[in-house]
This record gives structure tokens, sequence and C-alpha cells, in this order.
């Protein structure tokens, strides 16, 4: 008989967190969506704003790719575009957690 599995208990906050983690350190398309189709798939609730963000920061780091901006890994390319990103999501998810 197979013994029934366990299902671990997750904070909202923390998995946002990682989210938002995910999205500064210009992972959102790396880790940060996958996770979060992972997360809204077992049905686990995730707000839209950061949902859209995560989104968004994905959509930035592919426009980034394409025009060969920044690097893999993780060094402030010469624009300065690294601290820019960090700065948009500082205001995005700030404004977000206010909302909340």
């Amino acid at each position: 008989s197979a013994t029934p599995q366990r299902r671990a208990v997750l904070e909202r906050r923390v998995i946002e967190g990682i989210l938002e983690l995910a999205g500064r350190r210009r992972e959102a398309s790396r880790i940060g969506l996958p996770l979060l189709e992972g997360l809204q798939q077992a049905g686990f609730d995730v707000s839209e704003k950061l949902g859209a963000s995560l989104r968004r920061a994905a959509a930035r780091e592919a426009a980034a790719a394409a025009e060969g901006v920044g690097n893999k890994t993780g060094v402030a390319c010469e624009s300065g575009c690294r601290a820019d990103s960090w700065r948009q999501w500082r205001v995005e998810f700030g404004a977000s957690a206010a909302a909340q």
C-alpha cells in the first residue's frame, strides 16, 4: 500500500519573496516564470501584480538578450542596466506590497 503524500505548507510572503528575488536577479525567464507557472498549476495563490511584474521582467530580459545587453553572469553591463533594472523592480514591488 502506498503511503499518503505529505504536502508542504508554504507561506505566501516567502514564495512571493523568492519570485521577487528571481526578478531582481534577472532570472525571471529562467527561474521566476517556471516557478510561477508551477505554483499556479498546483493551486497556489500568487498576486496578479507580482505575476504581471514577473512577466514584464521576463520580457525586458528577452529584449535585452536580443539586443546583446548585459551578460549571463549577472555582472553589471556597461550602461548600468542592472542598477536600472533593480531600481525598477524596487519601485514596482514597493507599490505591490503597499497595495496588499
